[in-house]
Order: C-alpha cells, then sequence, then structure tokens
C-alpha cells in the first residue's frame, strides 16, 4: 500500500515532478504544495484523476517567504473543480504568526456520478477529513 507524491513550491518544480511520477505505475498519487512560494496551477494534472489529494502551506519558520492566501485558495478550488481532497497545513498570515481556522482545514469532494474507493473512505475516516459537496 504506497503512495507515491512530490512537494513542488513553485510552478516549474510542480510540472517537472509530478509529471516524473505520473509515469510510474501507483494506484494513489498526491502533491505537497509546501510550502508554496508562488502561483501553482494543478489543472492539467488533476485532470487524469490520478492525483487524489493534496497538502498545502506555508513556509515556517524565522526567515520564511510569505505565501498569499490566494495562491492556496486557487489551488482548493481546483482540487474542487476536478475532485480529490484538499489540506491546508498551515497558513500564516502577512504579520508572520499562524492564522487561526487556516490550520488542518481539509475539503474533499468527487465529481458528478464517481464514488470513493473503499481506501480512500477509510483515509478519510482515519485522518478525520470532512466531505465538502458544493
Amino acid at each position: 500500500n504506497v503512495w507515491l507524491g512530490v512537494a513542488d513550491e513553485n510552478q516549474k518544480w510542480a510540472d517537472s515532478r509530478i509529471s516524473s511520477i505520473l509515469k510510474v505505475p501507483s494506484k494513489e498519487y498526491f502533491v505537497s504544495a509546501c510550502p508554496l512560494l508562488e502561483p501553482v496551477t494543478l489543472s492539467k494534472f488533476l485532470v487524469t484523476g490520478k492525483i487524489n489529494f493534496i497538502m498545502a502551506g506555508c513556509e515556517s519558520g524565522p526567515m520564511s517567504r510569505t505565501t498569499d492566501l490566494s495562491w492556496l485558495e486557487s489551488i482548493r478550488k481546483e482540487v474542487e473543480y476536478f475532485g480529490g481532497c484538499f489540506v491546508l497545513v498551515q497558513y500564516r498570515g502577512p504579520d508572520g504568526k499562524l492564522v487561526k481556522g487556516h490550520h488542518y482545514d481539509s475539503h474533499c469532494t468527487h465529481k458528478k456520478g464517481s464514488t470513493s474507493s473503499d481506501g480512500r473512505k477509510g483515509l478519510r475516516k482515519k485522518l478525520g477529513l470532512k466531505i465538502y459537496r458544493p
């Protein structure tokens, strides 16, 4: 039971790394957009239906670089549109402080007519993820 995943902090690495892992056979793929350092578009990978889990968040630490909340929201909207689970692992505001209500927030959506595999249902339950249906 292995998931293949990559971390991408910008579009250059998202394009390169995600393309690479999708060439390796696996039942589950994930993307960790942490730390997100610029806007990233994942639509061309999400449309394949292979990537089902996206984590996103900002950099932490005293010298951390800024992550714009709109970049995170954009990824969440892409995941909502194509279906899958989105988890916001952390967000620090412009002042560098952790923003309450933006920590471990999660949403899982599925395309109309599709069903979850038992494995994903179990994972959502295990992680306590909420299912969000628009």
